[in-house]
């Protein structure tokens, strides 16, 4: 399906790191953050996804450094999906300024999200491109539609996907005894236009384009 790009993340002990470290923060997250909506995704206000948009996971590098490592990758597959994935003239390229926000979601046995879109689409006008990184999944799945098109993408961990706001998705429902974590992101192409919004521009980190 057309703007949909698989990248995977090869470091399986910073991924176990950080899974475990996260699940350990569930409880952090629903005591600290206030509930901020479902987001069509039909998740309950004790779930930690109803909190995305009031904190941002790479603010937690100081306890756990291994998602400066993931936070690393995630900015090198988005300069990739720049380039090589977007249609042409999407931005200009002399005013990227991009920040990611960025999620945990959290789903136990029988529970799923629901299908839900990031953002609309104003004729050839992006502001953001969405993404979801697996953490741990046994057994599931995300669908995407756009219009007619429709695309099954089985999760597996350490894999990142890369897709546009105005997709709709959804997952199928987690039938594991072990909890499915997975990370929900915008990216957003200037962080300045986020400026009307000074409590989300504050939760925003930077990404950086990585070297060589």
């Amino acid at each position: 399906m057309k703007y949909i790009q698989n990248y995977n993340f090869s470091n399986d002990n910073s991924l176990q790191v950080i899974s475990n470290y996260l699940k350990s923060k569930e409880g952090f997250i629903l005591d600290n953050f206030p509930f901020i909506g479902d987001f069509g995704t039909s998740i309950r206000d004790d779930q930690v996804t109803s909190r995305a948009g009031g904190y941002n996971v790479f603010h937690m590098q100081d306890e756990c450094p291994e998602l400066q490592h993931l936070l690393n990758f995630i900015s090198e597959s988005y300069f990739h999906y720049l380039d090589n994935v977007l249609p042409n003239k999407t931005f200009d390229n002399k005013v990227i300024n991009p920040a990611i926000n960025c999620w945990l979601n959290i789903l136990n046995k029988s529970e799923n999200i629901d299908m839900h879109k990031h953002s609309e689409i104003y004729g050839d006008l992006w502001s953001f491109v969405s993404g979801t990184f697996v953490l741990s999944a046994k057994n599931t799945s995300t669908f995407y539609k756009n219009n007619l098109e429709m695309f099954k993408n089985v999760n597996v961990d350490g894999q990142l996907t890369i897709f546009p706001p105005f997709y709709y998705h959804w997952t199928s429902i987690h039938t594991d005894e072990t909890p499915r974590l997975t990370l929900g992101f915008d990216i957003f192409f200037q962080k300045d236009h986020t400026k009307s919004n000074i409590n989300f521009y504050n939760i925003l980190v930077d990404l950086n384009k990585q070297e060589g």
